[in-house]
């Protein structure tokens, strides 16, 4: 495969490997098999998984009525605007479309961290109310507004972000963000479409039990990233993170090696050091260490995220050396 200018991207053999590793278990890529590798008793970090599987079933009724609390708010604010809910089961293509997003629509969530991300497509005759429909939220669900305002692609896309918000009928506070675009934005395959294709995915061909344990092992490796600070991705905005991969990199990275998180760690360890046990530098780590994204990213123009090659900072490349490095000690210390 080549650029437009004839410069080699990948070999055949290359191609056929990223697009198993990356493009498994969905079914516009082919719908490969995705190969599992299952945490089992006597694995390091497999009472952290089953604490987190716990927690995540015990979590997932309150998550849904939130979710479901959350959707209602917006169908009925989108109504006081005059704007009707596109209908499915009617052959009209008028109308409005509201879509759970993020990854608590995912599951990727952690328990009892309620964080709800919804997208809302318009119809082009609609999108100038796109303002009063976000005020509106806002005085609904109270909250405090971070990063107020953000709109990508020409103002055509526009978002708010709230914490600490109010759900009517609940006591827990969220955290919501809405985004609302003209439908046309949204007819692409996005991360969050693939990330959640895969994961359904183990869970229908697999086994719920394949599906829980790659959630938690998700989840586990956010945690440990968190507690290190190399978790959320370096931004213009935010100059003073060290730069990880983020939530839906994390996410990429542990399906990408089976829903292991112990796999993912280990494959990080071995592209990161050489055959005497030194640490590569960080330009020859990202040439060789690959997890792209087979959605797009819709606030970088559509693009798929390579997070290893260029979402990773050199300062997140070391300090995620370390923290992996000493959680595989341990790991070998006490197998």
């Amino acid at each position: 495969m080549t650029d437009v200018y004839g410069t080699l991207l990948f070999t055949p053999e290359q191609y056929r490997q990223y697009r198993q590793k990356f493009c498994s278990g969905i079914e516009r890529y082919g719908g490969d098999t995705q190969h599992i590798v299952p945490t089992r008793p006597g694995d390091r970090h497999y009472e952290d998984v089953l604490q987190l599987r716990n927690a995540i079933q015990k979590d997932r009724v309150r998550v849904e009525m939130l979710q479901t609390a959350i959707y209602e708010t917006l169908s009925q604010t989108l109504a006081a605007q005059g704007i009707v809910l596109h209908n499915p089961s009617e052959t009209a293509i008028t109308g409005a479309d509201i879509f759970k997003t993020g990854s608590t629509a995912r599951g990727t969530n952690a328990p009892y961290d309620y964080d709800f991300d919804f997208t809302i497509r318009l119809d082009a005759a609609d999108l100038d109310k796109a303002p009063t429909i976000l005020a509106q939220l806002k005085e609904v669900f109270g909250g405090e507004e971070r990063d107020a305002g953000s709109s990508m692609a020409g103002e055509r896309i526009s978002q708010l972000r709230l914490r600490r918000a109010s759900v009517s009928g609940h006591q827990e506070q969220c955290d919501v963000d809405v985004t609302i675009m003209p439908k046309s934005e949204l007819l692409r395959y996005g991360s969050h479409d693939a990330a959640a294709e895969r994961l359904a995915w183990i869970r229908d061909h697999v086994s719920q039990d394949a599906y829980e344990q790659t959630v938690a092992n998700i989840l586990l490796t956010k945690r440990i990233l968190k507690e290190h600070e190399v978790y959320l991705m370096w931004r213009d905005s935010h100059p003073d993170r060290i730069g990880g991969i983020g939530g839906i990199g994390v996410e990429n990275w542990i399906l990408a090696n089976g829903g292991s998180m112990l796999e993912a760690f280990r494959t990080f360890y071995e592209a990161s050091h050489d055959h005497e046990g030194r640490r590569v530098p960080f330009a020859q780590f990202r040439k060789i260490y690959k997890i792209i994204d087979p959605g797009e990213n819709f606030a970088e123009n559509g693009i798929h995220n390579d997070y290893f090659g260029t979402i990773l900072t050199e300062a997140g490349y070391e300090k995620m050396q370390t923290v992996i490095a000493a959680y595989l000690q341990k790991h070998t210390s006490t197998a």
